[in-house]
This record gives C-alpha cells, sequence and structure tokens, in this order.
C-alpha cells in the first residue's frame, strides 16, 4: 500500500499508466514494488512458499466451487503479477527475473511431489493447481 502511495505521490496520478514513468527512472523502485506485487499476488496464485492456503480451500469448498478455484482464481494473481511487470518496466533487473524463475520452479517440483502422494481428489487437484501456476511461472518469467 505504501509503495502506491509513493508511486502516486511521486505520478501525481493513480493510473497505472502513469506509474511506468516514475518506475522507469527509479529501477530500484521498480524492483522493490514488484517484488512486494509479487508477494502479495504470488499468496493469490499459490506459489510456494505462499501455497499453504490452497490444500486446505480445496477440500473445504463445494466441489463446483473447487473447480472455479483452481480454473479462473488463482489465474487472477498471475495476470496481477503480469500486470505489475507491465508497469513496473520490463525487463526486470536479473536478481528479481532469477528470484521469480527460482520460485516458479520450487513451486512446479513442490507441486508435483506433493501431489503424487496425495488420496484425497480435491488435494490433488490443489497441489496440481500449485505445479500449474509454478509451469506457468517459469514460462512467463524465464529471463533467458
Amino acid at each position: 500500500m505504501l509503495w502506491f502511495a509513493i508511486a502516486n505521490i511521486k505520478s501525481g496520478s493513480l493510473d497505472f499508466n502513469d506509474f511506468t514513468q516514475v518506475f522507469s527512472e527509479n529501477r530500484q523502485l521498480a524492483d522493490i514494488f514488484f517484488i512486494l506485487a509479487f508477494i502479495g499476488f504470488g499468496i493469490k496464485a499459490g506459489f510456494v512458499p505462499f501455497h499453504n492456503w490452497l490444500p486446505d480451500a480445496h477440500p473445504a469448498a463445494p466441489t463446483h466451487v473447487s473447480g472455479i478455484m483452481s480454473g479462473v482464481m488463482i489465474k487472477t494473481g498471475i495476470y496481477g503479477i503480469l500486470r505489475m511487470l507491465f508497469i513496473t518496466g520490463f525487463p526486470p533487473s536479473k536478481l528479481v527475473a532469477y528470484t521469480v524463475l527460482i520460485t516458479a520452479i520450487v513451486s512446479a517440483l513442490w507441486g508435483v511431489l506433493y501431489a503424487i502422494t496425495q488420496h484425497d481428489i480435491k488435494r490433488l487437484l490443489a497441489y496440481h493447481s500449485i505445479e500449474n501456476i509454478g509451469i506457468i511461472g517459469i514460462v512467463a518469467y524465464c529471463p533467458l
């Protein structure tokens, strides 16, 4: 929240398009803003280590809601991360890019390894969703 306020003060606007100018002038501020946005949206998306809510939420939800959570809701976290990536300027610093890439790889592997051990179909769906988010992160943020 503080970073939005700083970007608002520096740009004089609440329009995200005006934030890009502020972040293009100060790459350190852009990297810090992106990392904080990545943590916030990573919780929504279910990246490891922010995934703890997902395997518990799927079994508690009705079946049709569990499907919607896997198919739509956690993907909005990916959309938010991509949106912040384009707001802060493309490409991010190598440190940020590799941090996101390593987080995505760990998420993909963690999801697969835990999905193999599941007998409850909804928890299996949750761990496969974590794996899917990791694969999307690998493809989207690969700095190569």
